[in-house]
Protein backbone atom coordinates (compact mmCIF):
# COMPACT_ATOMS: atom_id res chain seq x y z
CA UNK A 1 0.00 0.00 0.00
CA UNK A 2 1.12 3.55 -0.60
CA UNK A 3 -0.12 7.10 -0.09
CA UNK A 4 -0.39 9.47 -3.03
CA UNK A 5 1.29 12.60 -1.71
CA UNK A 6 0.47 14.44 -4.93
CA UNK A 7 -3.13 14.88 -3.80
CA UNK A 8 -5.26 16.82 -1.34
CA UNK A 9 -3.53 14.85 1.41
CA UNK A 10 -0.46 17.10 1.12
CA UNK A 11 -0.50 20.44 2.89
CA UNK A 12 1.35 23.03 0.79
CA UNK A 13 -0.44 26.15 2.07
CA UNK A 14 2.06 26.78 4.86
CA UNK A 15 2.61 30.44 3.87
CA UNK A 16 -1.09 31.25 4.37
CA UNK A 17 -1.59 32.54 7.91
CA UNK A 18 -5.30 31.65 7.72
CA UNK A 19 -4.67 28.06 6.60
CA UNK A 20 -6.25 25.12 8.39
CA UNK A 21 -2.93 24.07 9.96
CA UNK A 22 -0.73 26.19 12.16
CA UNK A 23 1.15 26.59 15.42
CA UNK A 24 0.26 24.14 18.15
CA UNK A 25 -1.41 21.58 15.89
CA UNK A 26 -0.49 18.00 16.60
CA UNK A 27 1.95 16.08 14.42
CA UNK A 28 2.89 12.43 14.28
CA UNK A 29 5.28 10.31 12.27
CA UNK A 30 6.17 6.64 11.82
CA UNK A 31 9.82 5.71 11.92
CA UNK A 32 12.47 3.21 12.93
CA UNK A 33 13.65 2.70 16.49
CA UNK A 34 17.21 1.45 16.00
CA UNK A 35 17.28 -0.28 19.40
CA UNK A 36 14.34 -2.48 18.36
CA UNK A 37 14.27 -3.22 14.64
CA UNK A 38 12.37 -6.49 14.92
CA UNK A 39 13.50 -9.97 13.85
CA UNK A 40 10.71 -11.50 11.73
CA UNK A 41 9.55 -8.10 10.45
CA UNK A 42 10.41 -4.41 10.60
CA UNK A 43 8.72 -2.88 13.64
CA UNK A 44 7.94 0.84 13.19
CA UNK A 45 7.26 3.21 16.05
CA UNK A 46 4.90 6.19 16.08
CA UNK A 47 5.99 9.46 17.68
CA UNK A 48 3.97 12.59 18.25
CA UNK A 49 4.46 16.27 18.95
CA UNK A 50 3.26 19.72 17.92
CA UNK A 51 4.12 22.38 15.35
CA UNK A 52 6.46 24.87 17.06
CA UNK A 53 7.22 27.15 14.08
CA UNK A 54 5.97 27.48 10.52
CA UNK A 55 8.30 27.63 7.47
CA UNK A 56 8.87 31.38 7.35
CA UNK A 57 12.54 32.36 7.49
CA UNK A 58 15.19 29.90 6.35
CA UNK A 59 16.85 27.72 8.97
CA UNK A 60 20.63 27.33 8.78
CA UNK A 61 21.72 23.68 9.04
CA UNK A 62 24.89 21.72 8.27
CA UNK A 63 23.25 20.80 4.93
CA UNK A 64 22.52 24.37 3.92
CA UNK A 65 19.61 26.77 4.41
CA UNK A 66 16.06 25.42 4.38
CA UNK A 67 12.56 26.74 4.78
CA UNK A 68 11.24 24.16 7.19
CA UNK A 69 8.84 23.50 10.04
CA UNK A 70 10.15 23.27 13.56
CA UNK A 71 8.25 20.66 15.51
CA UNK A 72 8.30 19.83 19.19
CA UNK A 73 9.47 16.23 18.89
CA UNK A 74 12.41 14.36 20.38
CA UNK A 75 13.84 12.99 17.15
CA UNK A 76 16.50 10.26 17.24
CA UNK A 77 18.58 8.27 14.76
CA UNK A 78 16.28 6.22 12.55
CA UNK A 79 13.59 8.86 12.15
CA UNK A 80 15.32 11.02 9.54
CA UNK A 81 13.37 10.93 6.29
CA UNK A 82 10.15 9.86 7.97
CA UNK A 83 6.91 11.35 6.61
CA UNK A 84 5.34 13.82 9.02
CA UNK A 85 1.57 14.21 9.29
CA UNK A 86 -0.44 16.85 11.11
CA UNK A 87 -3.98 16.81 12.46
CA UNK A 88 -6.13 19.92 12.24
CA UNK A 89 -7.47 21.20 15.55
CA UNK A 90 -11.11 20.66 16.45
CA UNK A 91 -11.25 24.27 17.65
CA UNK A 92 -10.00 27.19 15.55
CA UNK A 93 -9.93 30.82 16.64
CA UNK A 94 -11.97 33.07 14.35
CA UNK A 95 -12.73 36.81 14.49
CA UNK A 96 -14.02 37.21 18.04
CA UNK A 97 -15.11 33.58 18.36
CA UNK A 98 -14.06 29.95 18.34
CA UNK A 99 -15.08 27.77 15.41
CA UNK A 100 -15.55 24.06 15.98
CA UNK A 101 -14.66 21.65 13.18
CA UNK A 102 -16.96 18.75 12.35
CA UNK A 103 -14.10 16.26 12.06
CA UNK A 104 -10.32 15.98 12.14
CA UNK A 105 -8.29 16.24 8.96
CA UNK A 106 -4.90 14.60 8.54
CA UNK A 107 -2.36 16.15 6.20
CA UNK A 108 1.15 15.26 5.02
CA UNK A 109 3.26 18.31 5.89
CA UNK A 110 6.75 17.11 4.95
CA UNK A 111 9.72 14.86 5.70
CA UNK A 112 11.83 14.93 8.85
CA UNK A 113 15.37 16.15 8.18
CA UNK A 114 16.68 15.55 11.68
CA UNK A 115 16.87 17.26 15.03
CA UNK A 116 18.63 20.23 16.59
CA UNK A 117 21.44 19.88 19.09
CA UNK A 118 23.07 22.54 21.23
CA UNK A 119 26.14 22.60 23.44
CA UNK A 120 24.70 22.99 26.92
CA UNK A 121 26.80 25.86 28.36
CA UNK A 122 24.68 28.07 30.58
CA UNK A 123 21.60 26.18 31.71
CA UNK A 124 23.43 23.23 33.22
CA UNK A 125 23.78 23.13 36.99
CA UNK A 126 26.22 20.60 38.39
CA UNK A 127 25.51 19.20 41.87
CA UNK A 128 28.34 18.18 44.19
CA UNK A 129 28.06 14.80 45.93
CA UNK A 130 28.34 16.60 49.29
CA UNK A 131 25.85 19.29 48.37
CA UNK A 132 26.30 22.73 46.90
CA UNK A 133 26.73 23.62 43.24
CA UNK A 134 29.46 23.49 40.66
CA UNK A 135 29.87 26.64 38.62
CA UNK A 136 31.13 24.89 35.51
CA UNK A 137 29.74 21.43 34.75
CA UNK A 138 30.66 19.03 31.99
CA UNK A 139 29.54 20.40 28.63
CA UNK A 140 27.70 17.95 26.43
CA UNK A 141 25.55 18.07 23.33
CA UNK A 142 21.88 18.30 24.19
CA UNK A 143 18.97 17.27 21.98
CA UNK A 144 16.74 20.35 22.16
CA UNK A 145 13.64 18.32 21.31
CA UNK A 146 13.09 20.35 18.14
CA UNK A 147 12.76 18.44 14.88
CA UNK A 148 13.32 20.05 11.46
CA UNK A 149 10.81 19.15 8.73
CA UNK A 150 11.23 19.93 5.02
CA UNK A 151 7.80 21.14 3.92
CA UNK A 152 5.61 19.09 1.58
CA UNK A 153 6.07 21.52 -1.32
CA UNK A 154 9.80 20.86 -1.34
CA UNK A 155 9.25 17.10 -1.15
CA UNK A 156 6.85 17.20 -4.13
CA UNK A 157 9.27 19.37 -6.11
CA UNK A 158 12.02 16.81 -5.50
CA UNK A 159 9.87 13.80 -6.37
CA UNK A 160 8.72 15.45 -9.62
CA UNK A 161 12.21 16.57 -10.68
CA UNK A 162 12.96 15.40 -14.25
CA UNK A 163 16.05 13.47 -13.13
CA UNK A 164 14.02 11.65 -10.48
CA UNK A 165 11.27 10.79 -12.97
CA UNK A 166 13.84 9.53 -15.50
CA UNK A 167 15.46 7.39 -12.82
CA UNK A 168 12.13 5.81 -11.89
CA UNK A 169 11.41 5.00 -15.55
CA UNK A 170 14.84 3.36 -15.92
CA UNK A 171 14.27 1.33 -12.78
CA UNK A 172 10.86 0.11 -13.97
CA UNK A 173 12.29 -0.78 -17.38
CA UNK A 174 15.26 -2.66 -15.88
CA UNK A 175 13.00 -4.51 -13.44
CA UNK A 176 10.68 -5.58 -16.28
CA UNK A 177 13.63 -7.09 -18.20
CA UNK A 178 14.59 -9.25 -15.22
CA UNK A 179 11.16 -10.80 -14.73
CA UNK A 180 11.07 -14.49 -15.59
CA UNK A 181 7.56 -15.38 -14.52
CA UNK A 182 4.24 -14.64 -16.18
CA UNK A 183 0.73 -15.10 -14.86
CA UNK A 184 -1.20 -18.23 -15.91
CA UNK A 185 -4.34 -17.45 -17.86
CA UNK A 186 -7.39 -19.63 -18.43
CA UNK A 187 -7.98 -17.73 -21.65
CA UNK A 188 -4.63 -18.74 -23.16
CA UNK A 189 -5.15 -19.96 -26.77
CA UNK A 190 -4.80 -23.65 -27.59
CA UNK A 191 -1.37 -24.64 -28.98
CA UNK A 192 -1.14 -24.80 -32.74
CA UNK A 193 -1.09 -28.20 -34.47
CA UNK A 194 1.30 -29.24 -37.20
CA UNK A 195 -1.50 -28.87 -39.75
CA UNK A 196 -1.84 -25.09 -39.24
CA UNK A 197 1.75 -24.41 -38.13
CA UNK A 198 4.53 -25.64 -40.43
CA UNK A 199 7.10 -24.71 -37.76
CA UNK A 200 5.35 -26.85 -35.13
CA UNK A 201 8.41 -28.98 -34.31
CA UNK A 202 10.82 -26.03 -34.16
CA UNK A 203 8.41 -24.03 -31.96
CA UNK A 204 7.94 -27.00 -29.64
CA UNK A 205 11.70 -27.51 -29.24
CA UNK A 206 12.27 -23.81 -28.65
CA UNK A 207 9.56 -23.64 -25.94
CA UNK A 208 10.86 -26.83 -24.34
CA UNK A 209 14.37 -25.46 -24.22
CA UNK A 210 13.17 -22.20 -22.66
CA UNK A 211 11.21 -24.10 -20.03
CA UNK A 212 14.24 -26.13 -19.04
CA UNK A 213 16.49 -23.11 -18.51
Amino acid sequence: MHIDIDSELSFTDHENKDAELGLGDEVFLPGMFVQHLGQARNVPILRGGTIAAMPEEEIRTEYGHHKAYLIELRSIDGLSGSPVFAATSMMRAGPGKLDQASHLKFKFIGALLGHDEIMNRKDQIGIKPDGGFIEEGVRTLLNTGIGIVAHAGLVLETVKHPEMEAGRKRHISDAAKERRFVADSAARPEPSTKADNPQHKEDFNRLLGAAMQ
